[in-house]
């Protein structure tokens, strides 16, 4: 058994001053020991880094530097973390409750997994229970609020520092799903999830990163499933025009 943290939660930051404390404070309000904040900040240029001077004391790694995008904060952090297990909280999200952590890890122990994966709700009601399987060559099924990761896993596969949007969850998954790494499924809500994301908003540059994720997996037969992005993204403005009505 590991003598370090049982979780790291990293969070991945940049000009966030209105919603860090509430993460942070969600983080802390956790019931389950063990847990270790590692806060990876991208040369914010708002109040993010008064707020996080406030959290100094209680944070197990902060650093303040720029970065290339949310997936090398993300490797900044991984390699950092003393965490047995990983975990990646937005910096406008919280857990679903102050007992998330102690009810996930109470229905371990995990030894025998590399990936526990729960649910996510929105803030607009909808849920997430997404599984690893063939449809990620389609869409990215699962929401990475829902899964916690063996440490190790993450330390060998990295995330991919070519995307600036959100691409390096998706094509990351879908390395995991190829790798066949056993999974626990858990019924349970881990994250409230903040719509309106970059990930969130029907423009054709984020659904266009589909095609190089697709590309990076499985070369050019990959290919026509493309079709299915196009698709995807017409009708997803189709839904945002008709709310707007």
């Amino acid at each position: 058994m590991s003598s370090g943290p049982l979780l790291s939660v990293i969070v991945a930051v940049r000009n966030a001053e209105s919603t860090l404390a509430r993460t942070l404070d969600s983080i802390l309000a956790q019931s389950q020991p063990g847990v270790e904040i590692v806060l990876i900040d991208g040369a914010s240029s708002d109040g993010t880094l008064a707020v996080a001077e406030a959290y100094r004391n209680r944070l197990g790694i902060f650093i303040s530097e720029p970065d290339v995008g949310i997936p090398d904060a993300y490797n900044k952090g991984i390699r950092l973390a003393g965490g047995e297990w990983i975990y990646f909280l937005n910096a406008d999200d919280v857990f679903h409750s102050n007992k998330t952590l102690a009810d996930v890890f109470a229905l371990g122990p995990f030894s025998e997994y590399d990936l526990v994966v729960g649910k996510v709700i929105a803030t607009n009601g909808r849920e997430f229970d997404g599984r690893f399987g063939p449809m990620l060559a389609l869409r990215n099924t699962v929401h990475h609020q829902a899964i916690f990761y063996r440490a190790a896993i993450l330390k060998a596969l990295p995330y991919n520092n070519q995307y600036r949007r959100y691409g390096h969850d998706h094509e990351h998954n879908l390395l995991l799903w190829r790798r066949k790494l056993p999974v626990r499924y858990i019924n349970l809500f881990v994250a409230l999830w903040a719509t309106g994301g970059i990930s969130d908003g029907g423009k054709w540059k984020d659904y266009a990163e589909e095609f190089r994720i697709r590309r990076n997996v499985f070369g050019l037969v990959g290919w026509p499933l493309n079709f299915i992005t196009v698709v995807r993204f017409v009708l997803k403005n189709i839904i945002i025009t008709i709310g707007k009505v």
